[in-house]
């Protein structure tokens, strides 16, 4: 009994402090006197629960927008002014509300490609030999509809 009683005191904590961390944003910024921001949220969710803001730029404010969104609105938008350059509250909530109507940047830009890897060693201008080409039919059906 006695066991069973401290399991669910247990579960009761883990799940107040899981419902706690869905309701606020954490964010972290570079400001000495207050290095952490508590912002509470509009809704429950895990998107943004932590924030670490002291390497954005504008571009990542749109990327964000209800938690700069919130921020705005909860008067604390001044914990994240680092992030357009302006000492001016008017200023810095002008430029912040500006770079919310943008749209999102996707976060790493990656090119594929469907070359095959450059060969890193130089050959010799006199030994070149042509490759035998030993391909079967099916190979080439293979090498056409690729090219489609």
């Amino acid at each position: 009994m006695k066991n069973t009683f401290r399991l669910l005191v247990f579960l009761l904590l883990v799940g107040g402090w899981g419902l706690a961390a869905t309701s606020l944003h954490v964010v972290r910024t570079s400001q000495s006197p207050r290095e952490f921001v508590i912002v509470p949220k509009n809704r429950l969710g895990i998107a943004d629960t932590y924030v670490d803001t002291r390497t954005w730029t504008l571009d990542d404010v749109p990327n964000h927008k209800a938690l700069v969104g919130r921020m705005i609105e909860t008067e604390k938008y001044m914990a994240i002014a680092h992030v357009t350059g302006e000492t001016e509250p008017a200023e810095v909530q002008q430029r912040l509300a500006d770079a919310l109507m943008r749209t999102p940047q996707p976060a790493a830009k990656v090119e594929t490609t469907t070359a095959p890897a450059s060969p890193t060693t130089k050959k010799k201008p006199g030994n070149e030999r042509t490759p035998q080409t030993t391909k079967r039919k099916s190979d080439n059906k293979r090498g056409q509809i690729a090219a489609r």
